[in-house]
Parts: C-alpha cells; sequence; structure tokens
C-alpha cells in the first residue's frame, strides 16, 4: 500500500537499510569455530575470495547456492559471499535426508549446489583453496536491499519443507532492530549451536553479530557442559534459543560446579528466545 511504502522509505525506517553484505562488512565481528579464528578483516578476505569462485563458477545474480552444511566457518562464508555477488543464499538444514533434500531444492532450482568437504568446512585455507578464486570487493555487484537474499526451509514436520524467502533490508532491518533492542555491541559475543540454515541461527550467528561486530561461536550440536565451557572461555554474553537449552545449562551447572562455570556464572549472559525479541 502506498502510506506504508512512504513510511517505510522514511529517514531510519524498515526500508532505509544497507544491504546484508554492506552491513556486515561494516562492522563484523570476529568468528570462531573450534580452533579457527577470524577477525573481520580476516573474514572479509575470505568472503570475497569465495565470492569470486562462486562467480567463476557461473553463478549469477538473482541466482540460488545451495548446500548441506552443519553450523560452520564455511556456512557463514559462503552465505556472506553469496550476498556479494547478488546470489541467493539458499543453506538446506543439516537434518535434512536425501528425500527432503530433493525436495527441498526441487522448489529453487539452484544454479550451484556446493559441497564442501569435512576437512575444509572450519579450515579457512583449505575454503580459499577448494572454493577461492579473484576477489569481488564490497558494493560492487549492484545488489539492492529490494533483492532477494536468503532461502530457507521449513523442517517438515507437516509435510513437504517449504522454501521461505527473504529480502536483504527485511533481514538488515531486523538485525540492526535486535542488536539494538538487546543492546548489544563490539564487547559483546553470542554462542550460536541453533542451525545457521533456521532463521534463529541465521539471524543470531550471522546477521545481529554483524550488525553489532561483536564475535559469533559456532557450535555443531548444543551440549550443555560443552556450552558453559564456552561460555566462560569466550566470555559470552548472549545466547540465542528455547528456554530447554537454558534449563540444560543450569542443570550441567549444579551437577558439575566446575570451576570455569563458577567463574562466569557470576557475568552476565542476555537470554534471546525463538520469539523475535
Amino acid at each position: 500500500m502506498p502510506h506504508l511504502a512512504r513510511r517505510y522509505r522514511r529517514p531510519h525506517g524498515p526500508w532505509d537499510v544497507p544491504t546484508l553484505d554492506a552491513l556486515i562488512s561494516a562492522g563484523g565481528g570476529e568468528v570462531v569455530d573450534g580452533d579457527a579464528r577470524l577477525g573481520a578483516g580476516a573474514m572479509e578476505d575470505l568472503v570475497s575470495r569465495v565470492a569470486g569462485g562462486l562467480r567463476a563458477r557461473g553463478v549469477k545474480k538473482g541466482e540460488s547456492v545451495a548446500w548441506q552444511l552443519p553450523n560452520c566457518l564455511a556456512a557463514a562464508v559462503l552465505t556472506r559471499a553469496c550476498w556479494r555477488i547478488g546470489a541467493v543464499a539458499t543453506p538446506v538444514l543439516h537434518s535434512f535426508g536425501p528425500a527432503d533434500v530433493e525436495r527441498a531444492l526441487g522448489q529453487v532450482d539452484p544454479a550451484l549446489v556446493v559441497d564442501v568437504g569435512l576437512d575444509a568446512i572450519s579450515d579457512p585455507n583449505l575454503l580459499a583453496d577448494v572454493l577461492g578464486h579473484q576477489s569481488v570487493p564490497v558494493g560492487t555487484s549492484g545488489v539492492r536491499p529490494s533483492d532477494l537474499a536468503v532461502i530457507l526451509f521449513t523442517s517438515g514436520s507437516a509435510g513437504t519443507p517449504k522454501a521461505v524467502l527473504h529480502t536483504h533490508r527485511a533481514l538488515s532491518w531486523k538485525a540492526t532492530l535486535m542488536a539494538g533492542v538487546h543492546g548489544l555491541g563490539s564487547r559483546d559475543a553470542v554462542l550460536m549451536p541453533a542451525p545457521m540454515a533456521h532463521i534463529a541461527g541465521l539471524l543470531n550467528g550471522i546477521l545481529v553479530p554483524g550488525a553489532a561486530g561483536m564475535r559469533a561461536v559456532l557450535v555443531r550440536r548444543f551440549d550443555p557442559a560443552e556450552a558453559l565451557q564456552l561460555v566462560a572461555r569466550e566470555q559470552i554474553s548472549f545466547l540465542a534459543g528455547p528456554p530447554t537449552f537454558f534449563v540444560a545449562m543450569a542443570g550441567a551447572l549444579t551437577s558439575r560446579r566446575s570451576p570455569a562455570a563458577s567463574e562466569r556464572s557470576s557475568c552476565s549472559l542476555r537470554w534471546a528466545p525463538r520469539a523475535p525479541f
């Protein structure tokens, strides 16, 4: 409706936002995946090289690029590399079996399905060797905030997984708003066990850290004891997930009474439920 469009386009309104690539490149923080630890500059270099690799493989603006990976450096880099060249990131839930993958991708007909070996998914040097090419600088692909950015799939619990479309400006506004609502900044760090092929994992593992400039610590699978260790070691201040995560962590904290957990228990850990805020 015209009056809503005018309202959304007003200065600082929901549509007056940068593309996701511009948003994260301007303020992205460190990404941690196991022993791999990449600062903003190293991530920018890897994203630009992988973006060049996608382009060299024939991917064009507006085309879908799909992959099926757990939470890892490769998933974060591929997502941002797609946005760099205007492609549509299409991650498939790691829990999907072959039949669900076929049904999901049959809805989008991806231009490229990326297969990354497990030995490379957390290794920036191997990723650059396997997927990299000539670097693509930020802001050179003619991407607009209204362009499609991501296709995510429902879990398929009620039938065939359904494709859900998200634009740059919708997610850019959401990430910026969430960073502000939760008061997040460069001194914060998020622990991300939720799958980044789900909207909760994408928002809180890639987008909100990019908007806030904070560290994102990626976790393959939630384990409460490991989560407590990471909270202490990485000084985690933000964790998004269902209440069961926190109940399990509280149980592990009570049962173990570990020095690391005790040290961190006196610090601030903000919880963001899966609902928007």
